[in-house]
């Protein structure tokens, strides 16, 4: 589906991308209670477009827009996070589903003769559904390739792992109803550890993809990640995690691996191939597929549709 390039049209487009993409963040009730509430409004943008928040994380709206930008001189959806300080967005830089992201400031463009702006030679612009930092104050994706229904998948997955990276601190603190040996207990569990390990350890022996199977060797990984989990029991279900070896840990953690239900592989297409070449990726057909449980496909599902990178 194209993007109709007229100023009405673009409002409506707008608005209708919103309510798609609030509906699927919706289903999530840790970002649930941070999506606003009735019918989104528009507002005009200084760049000759359109924008709407669908959100709020204490000093960061969660938004959407239409308009000129790098894509420039043509219309790109927009989603992400914007602020009006740098130290809000600190979390989701020290996120590892973040680092190494492309940093742009309005110094990378030089105006051309007959408006509208090219990048200075030397500058990467860019890529489509990529995270972008700019600015300082604005973090998010853009859908230079105007497929909408692509755009509203990216941007609810971009959405969910921005505002969960957001969410880790705030999560522990505000759970009065645990214990402070379940806090610890529950904070382990956040990076693979203690009895949330020894659970994923009941269920999977070994890594998947490699065979590997000393303990020292391997990660336990959460399926459904810490943060978005809907209480602390899902936190600590065993059935919640894979142990893999570090290289396929990062990637399952990171969207560029998932497993379908009946055990087989599945690599992103975003992933390089001279990546796959680098780190012996095995042909699936040479491994020893193993079904997973009823529960574990519950959330391998969640993975597949918010976590793995299309």
């Amino acid at each position: 589906m194209g993007i109709i390039m007229s100023d009405q049209d673009d409002e409506k487009l707008l608005i209708d991308v919103a309510k798609r993409v609030s509906s699927r963040l919706s289903e999530l009730p840790t970002i649930a209670r941070l999506l606003e509430d009735g019918n989104p409004v528009p507002f005009e943008t200084v760049n000759e477009g359109w924008g709407i928040r669908i959100g709020k994380f204490k000093h960061l709206r969660i938004s959407l827009h239409i308009d000129f930008s790098w894509q420039t001189p043509e219309r790109s959806l927009w989603a992400g996070l914007e602020g009006s300080t740098t130290k809000p967005f600190d979390p989701l830089l020290k996120s590892a589903q973040f680092q190494g992201i492309h940093h742009f400031y309005g110094t990378d463009l030089l105006p051309l003769p007959h408006d509208g702006w090219r990048f200075k030679k030397g500058v990467v612009p860019p890529k489509d559904f990529a995270p972008v930092y700019e600015e300082s104050v604005c973090f998010g994706i853009y859908a230079f390739g105007q497929d909408v229904d692509a755009f509203v998948d990216a941007s609810t997955s971009f959405l969910t792992l921005a505002v969960a990276a957001l969410l880790e601190d705030e999560i522990l603190r505000n759970s009065p109803d645990l214990s402070e040996t379940e806090r610890n207990v529950v904070g382990l569990a956040r990076v693979g550890q203690g009895k949330y390990r020894e659970n994923v350890g009941l269920i999977e022996k070994g890594c998947r993809l490699t065979g590997v199977m000393e303990p020292f060797l391997l990660r336990a990984s959460h399926i459904k990640p810490w943060s978005l989990c809907d209480n602390s029991n899902e936190r600590l279900d065993g059935a919640n995690g894979l142990l893999l070896t570090p290289t396929y840990d990062v990637m399952f953690d990171r969207g560029y691996l998932t497993f379908e239900a009946d055990g087989r592989p599945r690599i992103s297409s975003r992933l390089p191939k001279h990546v796959l070449s680098q780190i012996n990726m095995l042909d699936p057909s040479e491994l020893q597929i193993r079904p997973f449980s009823d529960m574990q496909k519950r959330y391998l599902d969640f993975h597949r549709k918010i976590i793995f990178r299309h």
